[in-house]
C-alpha cells in the first residue's frame, strides 16, 4: 500500500535538506520535481505548499554523480537517516547489476512515515 502524499512547505523542506547536505557537496545538488516547482512559483500561486512525499535531488556533474550520491548518502546515514525501499523493489547487493539498483531514498530521523529525499543521477 502506498503512503498518501503530504502537504509540505517547499521553502521549509529546501532549508532542511540544505542543512543536511555536506557543505562541500551542496553545489552538486539540484532540486527538481514538485518541490522545485512549488518554490519557483510560490509568488505566483501565493504559497509554496505542495502535496508530495519525495524531494528529488539530481546530482551533477553526471560524471561524478555516483561518487556524490555515495558521499551524500553516507553523510545522511551517519546523521541517522534511514533507507527507504519501494515494496516491489528490494535493496540491491554486490551482485545486483547497476541498471537494476533502486534509487537511493532516505528518510530523515523522526520522519519514517513522512517525506524522503531521492538521489538521482
Amino acid at each position: 500500500m502506498s503512503q498518501p502524499y503530504l502537504a509540505v512547505d517547499a521553502t521549509d523542506l529546501l532549508h532542511r535538506v540544505a542543512e543536511q547536505v555536506p557543505d562541500d557537496l551542496r553545489a552538486n545538488v539540484v532540486v527538481i520535481g514538485s518541490i522545485a516547482t512549488a518554490w519557483a512559483y510560490r509568488k505566483l500561486s501565493g504559497t509554496a505548499t505542495v502535496a508530495t512525499k519525495d524531494i528529488d535531488l539530481m546530482l551533477r556533474p553526471a560524471i561524478d554523480a555516483v561518487t556524490t550520491a555515495e558521499t551524500i548518502g553516507q553523510a545522511l546515514l551517519a546523521k541517522g537517516w534511514q533507507p527507504r525501499f519501494a515494496a516491489d523493489r528490494p535493496p540491491g547487493d554486490a551482485r545486483t547489476p547497476a541498471a537494476d539498483l533502486p534509487a537511493l531514498r532516505l528518510t530523515p530521523p523522526g520522519q519514517e512515515d513522512g517525506w524522503f529525499v531521492e538521489l538521482l543521477a
